[in-house]
């Protein structure tokens, strides 16, 4: 049987490189990493290159990681979950915007929005200098727009203009995680975390013997977990989140 060993993340790496280089050379003699939350994703993605990587609850993940044929794994979000959302809140047209690597997500969106009679229409940028002119281009016709969790979209400057124009236009962004919500998106997801052990127990044992199929590589949050709905935003546009207990409030 495989050894297996449990890391955190210390606080201290950021200011103690000595440390830091110990860290990452305990890491790189993996064979497997297991990264579980968005910043032990986001430090393991600037920082190692040449271990494989298996990702859970991934609200924030860069689309090279996803590209690198190095990583795989299970989202933070269910697509199903926010895409009944939609149908119900914003029927009409989707935006989707989403960086390379994102590919499979986007097929998902697509066919779960032709499912529920919703059209889409989406952007795939590869630089940030692309940002202005693709949103503005989701905008017109679109009802809610959906942002991929690269950072280029849902951090920094990129964020803040989606954000902008989301709120001059009313135009409802999805987003991956709680804090894009908690900064001005109007819907995301949060995952129930039990529900990860046994895709996630599947697919590794998939991985570690090489026969982990390319399209299970990528995976969205398993059902059962719950909308997060901007208050302040559903109050300002008068929409509803569910009332049965499967959303929560951020304020």
């Amino acid at each position: 049987m495989a050894a297996v060993s449990d890391y955190s993340l210390p606080e201290r790496l950021a200011v103690d490189p000595i440390e830091k280089g110990r860290f990452l050379a305990e890491l790189e003699r993996c064979r497997l990493l297991v990264v579980v939350g968005d910043r032990p994703i986001e430090f393991v993605s600037r920082e190692i290159d040449d271990v494989p990587v298996f990702f859970l609850d991934a609200g924030v993940i860069s689309g090279r990681m996803l590209r690198s044929g190095q990583a795989a794994g299970i989202f933070a979000f269910n697509v199903d979950a926010v895409l009944d959302a939609v149908a119900k809140l914003w029927p009409g047209q989707l935006g989707l915007a989403y960086t390379p690597g994102y590919e499979p997500f986007a097929d998902w969106v697509r066919r779960g929005a032709q499912a529920r009679g919703l059209t889409v229409a989406e952007r795939r940028l590869t630089e940030a200098s692309e940002i202005p002119r693709a949103l503005e281009a989701l905008a017109r016709g679109s009802r809610s727009i959906w942002l991929a969790g690269d950072p280029l979209l849902v951090r920094g400057a990129g964020f803040e203009f989606a954000s902008e124009l989301s709120l001059s236009r009313r135009i409802p962004l999805l987003a991956s995680s709680a804090a894009e919500v908690e900064q001005g998106a109007a819907l995301a997801f949060s995952a129930d975390p039990g529900g990860f052990a046994d895709p996630a127990a599947q697919r590794i044992g998939a991985l570690l013997r090489g026969d982990l199929a390319a399209d299970s590589r990528l995976a969205p949050a398993p059902a059962g977990g719950r909308l997060l709905v901007n208050a302040a935003l559903a109050r300002r546009w008068g929409f509803k989140a569910p009332s049965d207990g499967s959303s929560r409030s951020l304020r």
